[in-house]
């Protein structure tokens, strides 16, 4: 029999229809990948984890192998939706293993597409002592609150860091606190 060559870089596309662009103030990405990913929306890159910055070709590796329990770890990110069009757009995938010996490439892609009216989405990503929360630029002029009882709410002073995937800032986890 034939032996089957293994690869490195797969590809996956998926179209969408939006009825008016206009109304759509960001896109908020989820991503599970092993090993490195790019997102592309409508020929344009949206989104690069654990690959080289140079210019990719089929034959290039991810940045590194990611490990077993990192493949369940979601990746967040908001972005703008400038790449949008008013009417079939296409998302594609590029997905790179870290070797030829891989062999256990996957992804899952979740895209939300958040009109103006919408509350802005809030990722919380709990490290240790500490929970990192994210939201996307175009929400900058909101404020983070905390509370311990939900009925009594404090700002949070702690100044964000804005930046290409949205609005990032790291507080102490305590479990009295919720935002």
């Amino acid at each position: 029999g034939s032996a089957v060559s293994p690869r490195v870089t797969s590809w996956f596309r998926q179209k969408f229809t939006v009825a008016d662009r206009s109304s759509i103030s960001g896109i908020g990405l989820r991503v599970l990948r092993d090993d490195g990913i790019l997102v592309w929306l409508n020929g344009r890159p949206l989104y690069r984890n654990n690959l080289p910055a140079e210019s990719l070709t089929a034959a290039t590796p991810a940045a590194s192998p990611v490990a077993l329990a990192d493949e369940s770890v979601w990746q967040t990110v908001f972005v703008p939706p400038d790449a949008l069009v008013d009417g079939v757009n296409q998302v594609a995938v590029e997905l790179h293993q870290a070797g030829l010996d891989g062999g256990d490439a996957s992804f899952d892609l979740q895209m939300q597409l958040y009109p103006w009216d919408s509350l802005p989405p809030l990722a919380a990503v709990p490290d240790g002592n500490s929970v990192t929360l994210a939201w996307p630029l175009w929400a900058r002029g909101w404020s983070l609150q905390s509370s311990a009882n939900l009925t009594e709410w404090t700002t949070e002073t702690a100044v964000p860091a804005a930046g290409e995937g949205g609005c990032r800032v790291t507080l102490e986890r305590t479990a009295a606190r919720k935002y």
